[in-house]
């Protein structure tokens, strides 16, 4: 049986960018086999849908995710920059989970992603192993079992850090303090070498290739600084043993972008990597947001990668990547959700985001494009995560992953490119019908593969993760209101820092 989608324009994402007005798309099995104008063949045994004139477009691809962290959102915390964070909400949030805790918080996470027409994502997926490893084994087989059971195409990356650099346990104990009832043990967050490397290799064994091939399990080393050269070295020969790429977090901010800084700035992470041959096409680097000239022309050089999380990274002030520079450079960039502490989970709000935060640090209205978020946010996202023959654009050949807009809402409209709308016009909400595999997974506006959740069962479940972690909502605590220099009313001064 043939699925004919009909009457839609149809975004391709394709070579050549190309845009089919009245068109139609036909699917056998998992795969796209026909895209045309007009009124299509239609069979006796044909499953029609009828898109309305909606926007057909590529399942949207977001190249870095932290999933499990979803119940660790709603502030918990404000006015913390991104390691006292860290340290204080997500390190300290996650030491409170349990097994269920980890599957809620990715099962709400991925329904929100295919909602929002999110097919694809990189799940940089981390709770402290060290401090006990069996319910980290619990953890991520609950994590993961909700990605088979979604039909979502992901790929799970198993985060690890074996080292503490010098001159972190003081910070860490600093920052500690602002939260004395804590009860994180800064030890679990580091486990052996031998233990890391072991981990991930038995995750490729034990999990990937579920879910009908859809789950691919991938290393992602949290931090140059946090992890041992000889366990970047073993992980990377393992992810391209498997023809996949390995997930880095990398340049995120000033304390993170350079090494060896004793004896002055020291030497770039980017220019660590080049030297020690790490730096390659098969590693997909996450926020570079400190990457200078030269280390933008290794990156390319290299051919390494970018996942870009603009959203996220205003929200933990660390600034703004220099995407048009990379573009330029010749990087491939694909968007990232990031934590959903920090970001919603629609790469439409990434794109639109990419572009004005191009336009407002460069001054150029043309610094990134909307076809070029677009691309970002399909095609480019596929690309950087080793699956561009797979998905990202609408092609014969290519899985059906498929996203149907309902244009019927007046702000769709006037409407007079297809790339602009998508960009600056459409929502998460307008997302009507979603296709993986062939297969739909959101019917309707709503998620066809896994239960949804009452609020009350998430906000109990998250005052239990705070409870365990020794934290508090700040809805115990007074409001946080800073005091301005015009103000004249009384209002107390705000709570010191915690």
């Amino acid at each position: 049986m043939t699925l004919l989608i009909t009457d839609v324009t149809v975004l391709t994402v394709d070579p050549a960018d190309r845009v089919v007005d009245r068109g139609w798309v036909s699917v056998d099995g998992t795969t796209i086999t026909g895209v045309g104008a007009g009124d299509p063949a239609i069979g006796p045994d044909d499953e029609v849908v009828d898109g309305g004139g909606g926007l057909l477009a590529p399942g949207l691809v977001s190249t870095h995710d932290h999933m499990v962290d979803t119940l660790l959102r709603g502030g918990i915390e404000q006015g913390r920059d991104l390691q006292d964070w860290l340290v204080n909400v997500n390190f300290s949030g996650l030491a409170g989970y349990r097994p269920d805790d980890a599957a809620l918080s990715v099962s709400v996470a991925v329904a929100e992603a295919l909602t929002a027409g999110v097919t694809t994502v990189c799940d940089n997926w981390g709770i402290d192993a060290a401090a006990d490893a069996g319910r980290t084994a619990e953890c991520t087989e609950a994590s993961v079992e909700v990605y088979e059971r979604s039909g979502i195409r992901v790929g799970f990356g198993v985060m690890f850090a074996d080292r503490v650099p010098d001159g972190w346990t003081g910070l860490t104990d600093a920052h500690r303090c602002r939260v004395p009832s804590s009860t994180l043990d800064p030890r679990g967050l580091t486990e052996s070498t031998d233990a890391a490397i072991g981990r991930v290799a038995a995750a490729m064994d034990d999990h990937d290739g579920r879910g009908g091939g859809r789950v691919r399990v991938l290393p992602a080393p949290e931090l140059i600084q946090v992890v041992t050269p000889q366990a970047l070295r073993a992980v990377a020969e393992l992810a391209t043993a498997a023809g996949r790429p390995w997930a880095l977090h990398l340049c995120e901010t000033p304390v993170d972008s350079h090494l060896f800084t004793a004896s002055g700035p020291g030497m770039s992470c980017v220019e660590w990597l080049d030297a020690t041959g790490l730096l390659s096409g098969s590693l997909l680097a996450s926020h570079c947001v400190e990457v200078g000239d030269r280390d933008r022309r290794l990156l390319a050089r290299a051919g390494t990668s970018v996942a870009h999380v603009p959203t996220s990274n205003a929200a933990s002030s660390q600034g703004v990547a220099p995407v048009p520079q990379l573009l330029d450079a010749g990087v491939v960039v694909g968007l990232g959700n990031d934590n959903g502490n920090l970001s919603e989970r629609s790469v439409l709000a990434q794109m639109r985001q990419a572009v004005l935060m191009a336009r407002a640090t460069t001054g150029d209205p043309d610094a990134i494009t909307t076809c070029e978020a677009v691309r970002m946010g399909t095609v480019d996202g596929a690309r950087a995560l080793g699956v561009e023959d797979l998905v990202g654009s609408i092609e014969v050949g290519k899985r059906a992953d498929l996203v149907l807009f309902d244009r019927s809402g007046s702000h769709w409209w006037p409407n007079h490119d297809a790339h602009t709308a998508l960009v600056f016009q459409a929502r998460p909400t307008d997302v009507r019908h979603v296709w993986i595999d062939g297969r739909r997974v959101v019917e309707d506006h709503r998620c066809t593969t896994l239960e949804p959740v009452a609020p009350v069962e998430l906000q109990a479940a998250a005052l239990a993760v705070l409870d365990r972690a020794g934290l508090t909502p700040l809805t115990t605590r007074p409001p946080r209101r800073r005091v301005r220099p015009n103000r004249t009313d009384p209002s107390p001064e705000p709570e010191a820092p915690r």
